[in-house]
């Protein structure tokens, strides 16, 4: 019995690497949260015994598993990383040109919503009198990749390079600065193709919170930064607002999050005085584009307290707006250039 219990407490640690391809993964032991160590990553003096093991990395599919440490042995474990997809959209003038992702056949212009893995990719382009373009793109799980190319202007690649490049989701193009479409294209043809606008003026009616219609109207740069103005007579309520927003633009359809500050001036009961309180907003909306200088939108929002707003403001606030809704919603329409 003694015997048994000096070999057990006298039991060699064990040792064990972890290598994965591709390398610089993040490996963490559950056992132990607060190690983490990239790829190739060793691991000395470990008590012997069956570990849980995660491996990350960015644009890659999570490995969650299980791993043996004997005493006295120096153990080799290897993964190979899965990419993540992505989601392409592939656009060419004329269209109809063949897509080839990595040299695979994809399908036809438009290419769109079509999964792509995540890393390098080479995007190759055929047209019908088989003239050839192909660049190299990275591609990341969180974002969409747009590729525009046009082949009549291929000669121009000054500015038909800048446009065919990685568009993010988030990124405006406008048809004064997309310049690869000729003159003899119609008008109808040119509204087909979606984007924000540089700058918009815009005007909203809906609630923000009290009683009585509220009205908004202000502008923004590129649909991403808004500045705007507030009113609700009935409530006796005005102010102005920031706020950022966030779009996934999908040509013709826009959906958005957004968020922001409010300040807004109104008197408390019984006093002649004006006082000012600001909100942080939290809020999204869905956007129709009809054509690239005209959208209808809605969307709401839900308000909150500035952390640093004066407790007596919020009461007289409250004493006042005793009915005051957080949730509010606004239709709006917007004209951009």
């Amino acid at each position: 019995m003694l015997f048994g219990t000096i070999i057990l407490f006298g039991q060699e640690k064990g040792h064990f690497n972890i290598t994965t391809e591709p390398s610089s993964a993040t490996v963490q032991l559950t056992e132990f949260p607060d190690v983490e160590k990239r790829t190739p990553a060793s691991f000395s003096d470990y008590k012997p015994m069956l570990y849980s093991v995660r491996i990350t990395k960015q644009n890659y599919q999570t490995i969650d598993t299980l791993i043996h440490c004997l005493p006295g042995r120096v153990l080799e474990y290897h993964f190979k990383l899965t990419p993540n997809a992505g989601i392409c959209n592939i656009i060419s003038y004329p269209s109809g040109a063949s897509v080839y992702i990595n040299h695979q056949m994809a399908g036809t212009t438009p290419l769109t919503d079509h999964p792509i893995q995540c890393g390098t990719n080479l995007i190759t382009l055929i047209d019908e009198n088989n003239n050839k373009w192909e660049k190299s793109f990275i591609v990341e799980d969180t974002l969409h990749l747009l590729v525009n190319h046009n082949f009549q202007k291929s000669v121009q690649t000054s500015k038909s390079e800048t446009f065919s490049g990685n568009k993010t989701y988030s990124t405006p193009v406008a048809y004064d600065d997309f310049d690869t479409f000729d003159s003899a294209e119609t008008p109808k043809e040119k509204e087909t193709y979606g984007g924000f606008g540089a700058v918009g003026f815009y005007t909203m009616i809906g609630s923000n919170g009290a009683e009585g219609t509220a009205y908004r109207y202000g502008g923004d740069l590129f649909g991403y930064l808004r500045l705007w103005g507030e009113s609700n007579k009935k409530s006796s309520i005005s102010g102005f607002g920031l706020e950022g927003v966030l779009p996934l633009d999908l040509d013709k359809v826009a959906f958005y999050a957004k968020g922001g500050l409010v300040s807004r001036s109104f008197e408390p009961l019984h006093s002649n005085s004006t006082e000012n309180i600001t909100f942080a907003t939290l809020g999204g909306g869905l956007s129709i584009k009809p054509s690239p200088h005209f959208q209808i939108f809605a969307e709401f929002e839900f308000g909150m307290y500035d952390e640093e707003e004066i407790q007596e403001t919020i009461d007289l606030w409250e004493q006042k707006y005793n009915n005051f809704s957080a949730i509010s919603g606004w239709v709006g329409i917007r004209i951009a250039f």
